[in-house]
């Protein structure tokens, strides 16, 4: 039996005290609670008053029946070693025992390797449930210990390269790396193209846009534009008007390398032409309206007077087919679903003024702009932005091929402050206008060819 300084301390448990017994105990550990890692141990040494003992016994006290892990004044703990210990001095087939110590073990498990990939925008998680105190550090490279981009435990990745995270444990300084490698979006979800409200049919003076994304989220380095299977141009986003007609795509480079090819968005235009004003009818006669089949729905609706929006009568016919009985003008406002419409206008004469033996119907097909009634050359413009500073386009349609186009811009005091001219190549054009020198007001812009003149008005902030 070893033999210790007697003490007069009365700690006891577990038996009556025997006045040569050790009356207290306690474990010497470095921390508690302790945090191991792995492969870390350390070495509890049990710290016992004067007196005697038998022997020292280390015990898990938080299970039922108690756990009995080793004998001897010393034990060395491993990331294994879970649980509250404790240590029991026996003496004369009794112990005392020391207050718990708790000993935990950094364990958590983060992702690795090469084979975690996230996609560009993608955010990855490493929050660790009821283990407090972790702190981390996001950094990026080819290898880990760079400068810290984000110390949460959440990160949004926006990186071309490698993505650390080091997550350590204050208590025991225990530390692991999670590693991440960033994916090409060619290999996450699909790009597709975002659209406006009303993508597909573009009316007069209004404006669209598509764009590539990534549900899940994520960028490109550069975009390129197709339009019906040829190159367009390079933007990363595509900016429509009434005169972008075609089947859209876009190719969409990231790393050098294309990422993805996105869905194609077909693109008209609601650009009807309708013989305004010279539909001759005898009264009762019916008058039939037949747009397009491309611009299908369309609504119609009749209605009587002159001028259109003064003294019009709504007639509640909505059918492509009207009989008039009216005599004076006759209106019908098509109307399509992305919100594009046009007027038709007849005029209704008095019998007496009809040609003898007239026909009992006259049928109207709306043409579109490739399809003009009767060669006629008839032509349309649209100036975007508007308003603008003085740089803005004009968008010209329905012209002869090399026709002279003069453009001419007015003050509202009738004074010419600009004008140009070119030779048209295609029944399209788009002319640019760049002069920092008009002043900020309301002008007339003309646009006159061989055969025609067209007038809007301009409005430079």
């Amino acid at each position: 039996m070893k033999k210790l300084l007697f003490s007069t301390a009365l700690s006891v448990l577990g038996f009556i005290a025997n006045s040569q017994c050790v009356q207290t105990a306690q474990i010497n550990v470095s921390a508690d609670p302790l945090i191991l890692c792995n492969p870390s141990t350390e070495t509890l040494t049990a710290n016992v008053g004067v007196g005697t003992y038998d022997f020292i016994q280390w015990v898990r006290t938080d299970v039922n029946p108690v756990q009995v892990l080793a004998t001897g004044t010393s034990f060395v703990a491993d990331r294994w070693t879970i649980g509250n210990i404790a240590v029991r001095v026996w003496c004369s087939g009794s112990f005392i025992q020391s207050p718990n110590t708790n000993i935990n073990r950094f364990d958590i498990e983060v992702p690795i390797g090469q084979s975690t990939l996230l996609c560009f925008g993608q955010a990855a998680d490493l929050s660790v449930p009821n283990v407090p105190g972790l702190t981390y550090k996001w950094s990026v490279g080819n290898s880990p210990g760079g400068a810290a981009v984000s110390t949460s435990p959440n990160y949004t990745t926006a990186s071309t390269t490698n993505i650390w995270c080091q997550i350590t444990q204050p208590v025991g300084s225990c530390s692991k790396l999670a590693k991440f490698r960033l994916n090409k979006p060619k290999d996450c979800e699909a790009v597709t193209l975002k659209t406006p409200e009303n993508p597909y049919l573009i009316c007069q003076n209004q404006y669209g846009f598509l764009t590539p994304t990534i549900p899940g989220g994520g960028s490109f380095d550069s975009v390129q534009w197709f339009r019906n299977g040829t190159y367009f141009k390079q933007a990363d986003t595509l900016f429509l008007d009434r005169w972008s007609v075609g089947d859209f795509y876009a190719q969409a480079w990231f790393l050098g390398t294309i990422s993805n090819t996105t869905n194609v968005v077909p693109v008209n235009r609601f650009d009807i032409r309708i013989k305004n004003g010279d539909g001759v009818l005898c009264g009762s006669e019916t008058v039939t309206l037949v747009a397009p089949s491309i611009h299908q729905p369309v609504y119609y609706e009749w209605s009587v007077g002159d001028p259109v929006g003064a003294n019009m009568v709504l007639q509640g016919n909505v059918d492509t087919i009207f009989t008039t009985s009216y005599i004076g003008n006759v209106w019908c406002m098509i109307t399509h679903d992305g919100g594009c419409f046009k007027y038709a206008k007849f005029r209704v004469l008095e019998d007496l003024n009809c040609t003898p033996g007239a026909k009992s119907g006259v049928s109207y097909k709306m043409d579109d702009m490739e399809n003009m009634e009767n060669g006629t050359s008839m032509f349309d413009m649209a100036i975007f932005p508007n308003p603008n500073r003085g740089m803005f386009k004009i968008a010209i349609d329905g012209l002869e091929s090399n026709s002279k186009i003069v453009v001419e811009i007015y003050d509202m005091s009738g004074r010419k402050v600009f004008d140009t001219y070119q030779m048209s190549s295609s029944t399209q054009e788009v002319l640019e206008i760049n002069n920092s020198n008009f002043a900020a007001g309301v002008y007339s812009v003309r646009v006159v060819n061989s055969n025609n003149t067209i007038s809007s008005r301009m409005i430079v902030e």
